[in-house]
C-alpha cells in the first residue's frame, strides 16, 4: 500500500499516513528535537503516545543537550549521563512495575570500566596493554580471563571461569575456520568465491555439513551427514524465483512449495496453508493456526497459537521489552511476565520474570558483539559472595542464594551453539539447519536437567510460544527463511 508524508519547512516529518488509514502526527521543539509521536487508535487497539524529554539536569544529571527520558506504552526509560555525555545509568521501567537499572562506569582513558546490572551483579573488565579486554569478573570472580588477540585484533581466545577454553582459528583472508564448540571443534570450509561449502565438527557425530550454490549465490544444497543429533541425515534443496524467493524445499525427497505474490513479493501460500496480511504487510495468520494483532504503530502486541494468548510490548526505541504469556491482557498490565533490559548497543542484558512467571531469571555477559557467559538466578536467590565453581555472584531476591553461571560457545556469526555448565559439561546445543528451523537439544547430555536457551541468530530472541524469532523490528520465521 501507499504511505504518505508531510513535512514542515524545517525539514521535519510532521505526520506519516500508512496503507492502514493510521496517521502518525509527530512535534518538535524549538531546537527541532523531537519531543512527540501520538498514533490513534485503531482495529480495537488504543492509541498511543511516545514522548521524549531532553534536558535534565536533576541530582547531577549532565543532561544538558541530551535525551533524557522516554516515556510510552509500555512504561518510561531514563538515562543520566556524565560530564563527557556518556550515558552512565539507564532506568528502565515497565508499567507501573519495579525500575530496573543498568549503570555503567568508566575509566581515566574513556574506557568502560564496568557495568552495574540490574539484579545488582557487578561485572567488571580489565584492559591489556595496548587497551583491549583481558578479563572480565563479575563481584571479584573471574569468569573470563586470558582473552588472546591476533595481530590485527581478532580474538584468538580466552579462559571461561571453569577451567574451560573457547578457541577460535582465522585463515589468511581473514575468515573464521574453527572453532570451539563443547567438548569438540568446529571447522568450516570455504570456496573461492567465500561462500561456505562445509560444517563440520572434528569428531563428525553431530555436525557434518556440506553446501551448495546456485549461479547466483544463493544457497541451493545442505547435506548433514553426521549420525547423531537433530539434523543427522538431513538432505535439502531450494529453488527460488528470479527475485530471491523460495519457492520450493524439498526436503529427503518431498518437496514443499511456497506460493509468492509476483507484485508484492508476499508469501501467499506455503503448501496448502494460506496466509494472510494486513494493509501494510504486517502476518495475520500464518495458515498454521498462529494469529497476530498489531499496535497502531504497526508492532506486534498480540499472538494466538492453539488457543494461548501472548502479549507483547515495545519501548520508545522499538525495543521489545515485555512478554506475556498465557495471558490477554496488554503485557504491561499483566502481573505475570518477563521483562526484557538492553544496553546501548541493543544486546539483551536480562531477562525478568515478574509475578507468576515461571521462566527464570537470567542476565548475559558479552565481550563486544559476542555473547559469552549467562547468569541463571537460582530460585529465591538473593545478595550473598561468590564462593566458586558455578556461583560466581549473587541476584537480589527473597532469601540467600546464588546465581548459576554458563558459558556459551559461539560460532563464526557469534551465535551461542553449545552452553556447558561449571563442571564443562553440556547443557544445551543448537545444531540448526541453514535457516535455523531446528529446535535446540535442551537435555544433551544425559542425567543432568532441562535447560533452556533463548539467544539464536545475532540479535534474536527464540520465542517458544510462536516458534519465531524475535528480531529487534521484525520477527524471523525459520521455517520459510523470511521475516513476518
Amino acid at each position: 500500500g501507499i504511505t504518505d508524508y508531510d513535512y514542515d519547512p524545517a525539514g521535519n516529518l510532521l505526520s506519516r499516513t500508512d496503507a492502514r488509514g493510521v496517521e502518525a502526527t509527530y512535534q518538535y521543539d524549538a531546537e527541532n528535537r523531537l519531543t512527540q509521536i501520538d498514533y490513534p487508535a485503531h482495529d480495537g487497539q488504543p492509541a498511543e503516545t511516545l514522548s521524549f524529554s531532553y534536558d535534565d539536569s536533576s541530582n547531577g544529571n549532565a543532561g544538558k543537550g541530551r535525551l533524557t527520558a522516554i516515556s510510552d506504552g509500555s512504561g518510561n526509560t531514563r538515562f543520566t549521563y556524565d560530564s563527557h555525555g556518556r550515558v552512565t545509568a539507564k532506568t528502565q521501567t515497565v508499567g507501573g512495575g519495579s525500575p530496573r537499572t543498568l549503570q555503567t562506569s568508566y575509566l581515566a582513558n574513556g574506557r568502560v570500566e564496568g557495568h552495574v546490572l540490574p539484579s545488582g551483579a557487578v561485572c567488571r573488565y580489565s584492559y591489556r596493554a595496548d587497551g583491549r579486554v583481558l578479563s572480565i569478573s563479575v563481584n571479584g570472580v573471574e569468569i573470563v580471563s586470558e582473552i588472546d588477540y591476533f595481530a590485527f585484533g581478532e580474538i584468538r581466545s580466552w579462559d571461561y571461569g571453569n577451567s574451560g577454553q573457547y578457541r577460535r582459528e582465522f585463515d589468511q583472508d581473514g575468515r573464521i575456520r574453527e572453532h570451539s564448540a563443547g567438548s569438540a571443534s568446529r571447522s568450516i570450509g570455504f570456496d573461492p568465491a567465500s561462500r561456505i561449502t562445509a560444517i563440520a565438527d572434528n569428531s563428525g557425530a553431530r555436525h557434518d555439513w556440506s553446501f551448495d550454490y546456485d549461479d547466483l549465490d544463493r544457497l541451493s544444497s545442505a547435506q548433514n551427514s553426521a549420525s547423531q543429533g537433530p539434523v543427522a541425515g538431513t538432505d535439502l534443496l531450494w529453488d527460488y524465483d528470479p527475485t530471491g524467493n523460495r519457492t520450493t524445499q524439498t526436503n529427503a525427497g518431498t518437496p514443499l512449495s511456497y506460493s509468492i505474490d509476483p507484485n508484492s513479493n508476499r508469501l501467499l501460500q506455503v503448501g496448502g496453508n494460506a496466509r494472510q496480511y494486513d494493509e501494510v504487510g504486517n502476518t495475520v495468520n500464518d495458515g498454521n493456526g498462529i494469529t497476530s494483532t498489531y499496535s497502531p504503530r504497526s508492532r506486534l502486541i498480540q499472538t494466538t497459537n492453539a488457543g494461548l494468548s501472548t502479549t507483547y510490548a515495545h519501548n520508545g526505541f522499538g525495543e521489545r521489552v515485555c512478554k506475556a504469556i498465557d495471558s490477554s491482557q496488554a503485557c504491561a498490565s499483566s502481573t505475570d511476565r518477563i521483562e526484557y533490559v538492553y544496553d546501548d548497543s541493543g544486546h539483551l542484558i536480562g531477562e525478568y520474570p515478574v509475578g507468576g512467571s515461571t521462566a527464570q531469571a537470567v542476565e548475559y555477559v558479552w565481550l563486544d558483539d559476542t555473547p559469552i557467559v549467562v547468569l541463571q538466578r537460582r530460585p529465591g536467590a538473593s545478595d550473598g559472595g561468590a564462593s566458586g565453581g558455578g556461583t560466581a555472584t549473587a541476584w537480589n531476591g527473597t532469601v540467600a542464594g546464588g546465581v548459576d553461571v554458563y558459558y556459551l560457545h559461539p560460532d563464526h556469526l557469534d551465535t551461542p551453539r553449545v552452553v556447558v555448565n561449571a563442571q564443562n559439561q553440556e547443557i544445551w546445543r543448537w545444531d540448526a539447519s541453514p535457516f535455523g528451523d531446528t529446535l535446540a537439544d535442551e537435555q544433551p547430555t544425559g542425567g543432568l536437567p532441562s535447560y533452556t536457551h533463548n539467544l539464536r541468530f545475532p540479535g534474536q530472541q527464540y520465542d517458544r510460544e510462536t516458534g519465531a524469532h524475535y528480531n529487534y523490528f521484525r520477527d524471523y520465521e525459520a521455517g520459510s527463511g523470511r521475516y513476518l
